[in-house]
């Protein structure tokens, strides 16, 4: 069972972060325009119409051969469209028996 799916089996939402605390602290020290490391183009989003200019995105990427991270990876991708594409996720798949479809 995915994360998401555990959630939703809860009654829960699939992802109910709030950025707004982040977005709020941002602001208080005027940091307008940043560079934010992520993957979860939820994010983005939630950043950008709090007002937030995201002038680079930075891919939050880690080689790995657990299975296990790399499954939980494939359901970030495949349920949420997390930004983890063409050579990022060839080095997480690096000699793992995950499919890089």
């Amino acid at each position: 069972m995915t994360t998401s799916e555990a959630y939703t089996s809860l009654g829960l939402p699939p992802d109910n972060r709030d950025y707004r605390p982040a977005i709020a602290i941002l602001f208080r020290f005027n940091l307008l325009r940043i560079q934010l490391i992520t993957n979860n183009p939820a994010k983005l989003d939630a950043v950008t119409r709090g007002g937030i200019d995201i002038i680079r995105r930075i891919p939050s990427i880690m080689q790995t051969t657990d299975p296990y991270l790399l499954k939980y990876l494939d359901s970030k991708i495949q349920q949420f469209g997390h930004l983890i594409n063409g050579q990022d996720y060839e080095k997480l798949c690096r000699s793992t028996s995950i499919s890089h479809s």
